[in-house]
């Protein structure tokens, strides 16, 4: 991921974000990952679980934990990602 979103840099592929690199890794491994997109952003932080986050914190670190949350969710309420 720190290759596709670099700190400080544009992205590697343009075009290629978040709401598109998140849907693939939950096809391919839809137990492990969970979709990070506008809509999860914005549910996450109006029920107060999105991870807080230093500004210029690296992509991959951010997904790393709102993944974290993700997955609980999924877990507590007998969801699949």
């Amino acid at each position: 991921m720190n290759i596709l979103f670099p700190k400080n840099k544009p992205n590697f592929i343009k075009g290629l974000h978040r709401s598109v690199v998140t849907p693939i890794m939950v096809i391919v491994y839809p137990d492990k990952y969970g979709v990070y997109n506008r809509r999860s952003d914005e549910g996450l932080t109006k029920v107060g679980l999105m991870p807080k986050h230093g500004r210029g914190t690296a992509f991959s670190r951010k997904y790393i934990e709102i993944n974290k949350v993700l997955k609980s969710l999924a877990s507590e309420n007998n969801m699949s990602l």
